[in-house]
């Protein structure tokens, strides 16, 4: 039941990303697309190594971890262009930038929109805190495996770029966070990279 429902939410969320009235924005959408699968997959996976209670909904944590940035784009695609195009070129913080250019960041709009469907808190947690894991302190909880599987997404992708590396800085906190032993992580880093290659099985 648990795979039924992981499965359910993750075909009811793609739909969202490739919107037939603006097939223009197929592109961003489609690989906003493919970053929340691979982050769904590696939480998943690390989920499974460190044996948590719920490895499905590390997935699904993962998937909608970055929703606000898909109501960015749908509702302010100029401006999420912009912000992209500033923080490729001059390698700005993309949290920082949406919040000086559109008066909030991705993780509030996503934060209200996990309201408004009434997802669990652990997913709402994922959704507001993966860019601020550090201010999670109890132990067993999913996001720092979400963020963990964010890093794993933009480090091992088949379209990962250099400077996606900086999100490595948060490798160790995590690894600490996680009690990930080096056989483990080698083991993920291994599957993860297995798994990007098929995360076009989810199209």
């Amino acid at each position: 039941m648990k795979t039924v429902k992981s499965l359910v939410i993750t075909t009811s969320t793609r739909i969202l990303f490739f919107p037939k009235t603006n097939s223009s924005l197929g592109i961003l959408s489609g690989a906003l697309w493919e970053h929340s699968v691979e982050c769904g997959l590696a939480a998943q996976c690390v989920a499974r190594k460190i044996r948590y209670s719920d490895p499905e909904e590390a997935f699904v944590g993962g998937v909608l971890h970055d929703i606000g940035k898909l109501v960015i784009l749908l509702k302010l695609p100029d401006q999420y262009r912009e912000i992209e195009k500033i923080s490729k070129s001059e390698g700005a913080n993309e949290l920082d930038l949406e919040s000086q250019l559109l008066g909030f960041d991705h993780t509030m709009i996503g934060e209200k929109l996990m309201k408004k469907w009434r997802m669990p808190s652990n997913l709402k947690d994922c959704v507001r805190l993966h860019h601020g894991f550090r201010d999670v302190n109890a132990d067993g909880s999913l996001t720092p495996i979400v963020v963990y599987g964010n890093c794993l997404s933009h480090a091992y992708s088949v379209h990962a770029e250099i400077k996606q590396m900086n999100h490595m800085t948060d490798m160790d906190c995590l690894v600490e966070r996680l009690h990930l032993t080096e056989a483990q992580i080698a083991a993920v880093q291994k599957e993860v990279s297995e798994n990007f290659q098929k995360v076009n099985l989810f199209d």
